[in-house]
């Protein structure tokens, strides 16, 4: 972690602290934390390609999802797939926001 965040590791830990102090704890859940496509390819249907077997097994178990969105673009793409904003926070020394999203399984 220090090669990828140098001088800024204490401030990384934090927002990591920050989110998982914020992360719910009950019921049981997936807990989605990382997912990315690059930008040249965004918009295509990868993003919702990449989730689809994560969510039809979800789906199966009747397991919800929990995640951080931290674009209003990324935001959108996860609403889409049925994922609701349940809270908004900023990272620690004027970060970015990040919203909480929640997905109860499909029926």
């Amino acid at each position: 972690m220090l090669r990828v965040f140098g001088r800024r590791l204490p401030l990384a830990l934090r927002s990591r602290l920050r989110m998982d102090g914020r992360h719910p704890r009950k019921p049981p859940h997936w807990y989605l934390a990382f997912m990315g496509v690059a930008p040249e390819w965004q918009g295509k249907g990868l993003g919702t390609a990449l989730m689809r077997p994560a969510l039809e097994a979800m789906d199966a178990a009747g397991t919800p999802a929990y995640l951080e969105s931290s674009t209003p673009r990324s935001r959108a793409l996860y609403q889409r797939n049925g994922f609701r904003v349940t809270d908004e926070f900023n990272l620690p020394s004027g970060g970015p926001p990040l919203w909480q999203m929640w997905r109860e399984p499909a029926s």
